[in-house]
Formats: structure tokens, C-alpha cells, sequence
């Protein structure tokens, strides 16, 4: 249900930016509950010097011991009187931001923020969770523009990474023209995860702006909140409009998204039987489509099923996900789909991880 919502938000900012109503898609949104909207940061440099934005989604083991740790490291210059989009996510993934400048001597380091602007908050597991915090966790980023990704943590050295490969096989590493990896302290940390924003009652993304003001003579960027006036008056890549950057920004993101989906479907048919699922929502719906199971139907098993599948991009390893797909009767139905002690529940250990999303979807 999540992927239907995010792909109905897209098209929604679509259409109105398509049709020519950029005001409203690009107005200020007031976060609430209920839906999850696409998340996307702009930064505007009110300074005097160029500054290297870094995003740095960080993706931890399920529970610290299933899936692996590997980052996601993107970073993008932003020169004096523009404003760039640094950041997007359709899946609520959160990411630290950090910021590299050029001092006066021309020493390349952090950019620091003594006090974090306020840019928002929405209600989350039931306290008010602020868009932007503070957080210094090392990175490593390159003085121009960076982008790879690696299969482990960042060293403090910058040095010795090991790089994880696309879809299609390829290694994402850094771009030698760039130079080196160097050492990076991030700033901020932004919370994306749970979201949800309208504009004028109907869904929209999220959309938050922060200015900066970086000198050559200091490391601190004074921070402040901004609006979308602000990107708007400022012209960045290359002469597009904030409203062009938006539109590209959203099909970034839906190709990155689907880029991560591509890869781990791979992964589970990998895992999966010769001629079996290779989806967990396939398995759950010919299960319940199957006349032998006419019984246990519900009113709604297709959206059931889709609810399901979205909870478990994140908590099931593919290699889970391809054991309920092609056993969903017996492992799931009768095992993490029922309460604890009633069938199966007992016997596997995954029932406490994973049987909270039956809760979630049964709403």
C-alpha cells in the first residue's frame, strides 16, 4: 500500500508541475499522519565560497545481525547564489548531510553548524521528531563531487573501501577526476522515515530548504531555514528553474529506488526455487486466489498482500523473502501471520521481527 501511495504522491507532483501550477507544488507542506511522502532537500549557498554538500544514507543490519552495512555516499557542489537539490528519497530513508569547504589558505575541510535550524517536525511513535538534528559522524567525500558506495563501514583513513555494485554488475566508485576520498564530518542528520505532507488537503512531497552562508574566513556556514522563494529565485543546473529540479529530482529518486528494488529482486530469485515467486506479494496472492484456500479469503487480499510486501523490503533478508513467498501457507499463514502460541508462531524465531507488520496491514 506504501508503493501505491509514493507512486499516486509522484504522479500528483507530476501532473501539477507538468501543468504549469509550480506554486503549489513547491508551497510550504505541513507534515502529518496517516500517508508516507517522497522527502527532498535543497540547499541555497548565501555565502561567498562554493560548498561540497554531502548525503550519506547509511543502511545498518536488520536488528544489527541480518543484511549487511553498506553506505550510500552522494555529495554536489553549490557554488554562491545557487540552490541544488542534495538530497531525495520515495522510501524514507534518512541520511546524514555533511559540508566541505576551502578556507582562505585553501585547506579543504567540515563546515560546521552551531545551531541547527528549525525546518519542520512531524508527530512520529508519539513525540514530535524534528526534520533536522545535529550529528558529527565521519565520512569521506571527494572536493568537487562524490558518489559510490560501499560494502562495509567508512574507514577513518578514507583509504581501503570496498565498493558494492549495481544492479547490473557494475562497481559504484568515486570518479578519479574528482581526487581523492577525504575525511568529512557531517552536520546534520535528516529524519525521513514516516513522513507524510499535503498541500491544500492533497498529498504532496516533502520539500525543505535550508540556507547557508560559507566564507572563506570561516568554517561556520550560519545555518538558517529557507523557502522555496528562495530556490526559486535561484537558478542552478545549468539555468534549470527550482521547478526543473524538482521534476528531475523525482525521477532521481524513482530510479534510484527502483534501481534498489532491481537488486535485491535479483537477490531473492536467486534464493528462490527454480520456477518459483520471486516476490513475497506473489506468493501471498496466489495463495489466497488459490480455490483451495477459498476460507481463509479476505475482502481485500490484494491490498493485504501489497501492504505486506512493503513492510518487508526493509525487515526481510531476500533470502526470507523468497522462503515465505514459495511456503507462504505453512510458514507465514499458519506461522508469523498468527498470534503468539497459535500455530507455527512458537517454532520460528523470525515471528517476533516480523509479525508486527501483520498488525500494521490489518488496519
Amino acid at each position: 500500500m506504501r508503493a501505491l501511495r509514493i507512486k499516486l504522491e509522484l504522479q500528483a507532483a507530476l501532473f501539477l508541475l507538468l501543468s504549469g501550477a509550480a506554486a503549489p507544488l513547491l508551497a510550504q507542506v505541513t507534515p502529518a499522519l496517516g500517508t508516507a511522502s517522497p522527502v527532498h532537500l535543497y540547499v541555497c549557498n548565501k555565502g561567498t565560497v562554493p560548498v561540497e554538500v554531502i548525503a550519506a544514507q547509511k543502511n545498518d543490519p536488520i536488528l544489527g545481525v541480518i543484511g549487511k552495512l553498506y553506505w550510500d555516499v552522494n555529495g554536489i557542489t553549490v557554488s554562491p547564489r545557487e540552490c541544488k537539490h542534495v538530497y531525495g528519497t520515495t522510501a524514507g530513508y534518512s541520511a546524514y548531510i555533511g559540508f566541505g569547504l576551502a578556507d582562505a589558505k585553501g585547506q579543504w575541510g567540515s563546515g560546521h553548524i552551531a545551531q541547527v535550524p528549525d525546518v519542520g517536525s512531524y508527530d512520529r511513535w508519539f513525540h514530535s521528531q524534528k526534520v533536522l538534528t545535529a550529528a558529527a559522524v565521519a565520512l569521506c567525500a571527494q572536493k568537487d563531487a562524490t558518489s559510490y558506495r560501499t560494502d562495509g563501514d567508512l574507514p577513518a583513513s578514507c583509504t581501503g573501501l570496498k565498493y558494492m555494485t549495481d544492479f547490473s554488475g557494475h562497481l559504484i566508485t568515486p570518479d578519479s577526476r574528482y581526487g581523492p576520498l577525504l575525511p568529512v564530518t557531517s552536520a546534520l542528520y535528516l529524519e525521513a522515515d514516516g513522513q507524510a505532507c499535503f498541500d491544500a488537503g492533497s498529498p504532496s512531497p516533502c520539500f525543505y530548504y535550508l540556507n547557508v552562508s560559507p566564507s572563506a574566513g570561516d568554517r561556520e556556514l550560519h545555518a538558517a531555514a529557507g523557502t522555496d522563494d528562495g530556490a526559486e529565485d535561484a537558478k542552478a543546473d545549468g539555468g534549470d528553474s527550482a521547478g526543473t529540479q524538482v521534476l528531475k529530482a523525482l525521477a532521481k529518486a524513482v530510479a534510484e529506488d527502483g534501481q534498489k528494488q532491481a537488486q535485491r529482486q535479483a537477490q531473492v530469485a536467486s534464493a528462490a526455487p527454480t520456477g518459483g515467486f520471486v516476490r513475497f506479494k506473489d506468493g501471498c496472492n496466489a495463495f489466497y486466489n488459490d480455490p483451495a484456500n477459498t476460507r481463509l479469503s479476505m475482502s481485500d487480499a490484494t491490498g493485504w498482500c501489497a501492504c505486506l510486501s512493503e513492510q518487508y523490503r526493509k525487515l526481510m533478508t531476500p533470502e526470507e523473502e523468497a522462503k515465505y513467498a514459495n511456503d507462504y501457507g505453512r510458514l507465514f499463514h499458519a506461522g508469523i501471520a498468527q498470534p503468539w502460541g497459535y500455530g507455527l508462531s512458537k517454532s520460528d524465531p523470525a515471528w517476533p521481527r516480523l509479525h508486527p507488520a501483520v498488525d500494521t496491514c490489518a488496519r
